[in-house]
């Protein structure tokens, strides 16, 4: 699967503004993934705007075809709910 998107398509991250709930369609565009290190596979999204950043509650990736898309069209493949307390020390 890695393979093909690599050719196909890229991993993007989004954001839904808090208040907005589950709908994907309202979500707001973070960037896309880049490959930090191939020898370990880490790909990284970079975003250092605090205005951007405070309003964010939740984000998620898709993958999207190859000059991006204004809203995501892929299922989310990975979510994270960033207001709650870590679980761990």
């Amino acid at each position: 699967m890695v393979e093909i998107c690599r050719r196909n398509c890229r991993g993007r991250g989004w954001t839904r503004a808090q208040g907005t709930g589950p709908d994907w369609k309202q979500a707001l565009n973070l960037g896309i993934f880049y490959e930090d290190n191939a020898s370990k596979k880490r790909w990284v999204l970079k975003l250092d705007d605090p205005k951007t950043l405070a309003q964010i509650d939740a984000v998620f990736v898709t993958l999207e075809p190859h000059g991006g898309s204004d809203k995501p069209s892929g299922k989310p493949l990975l979510f994270a709910y960033l207001r709650v307390s870590a679980n761990h020390p």
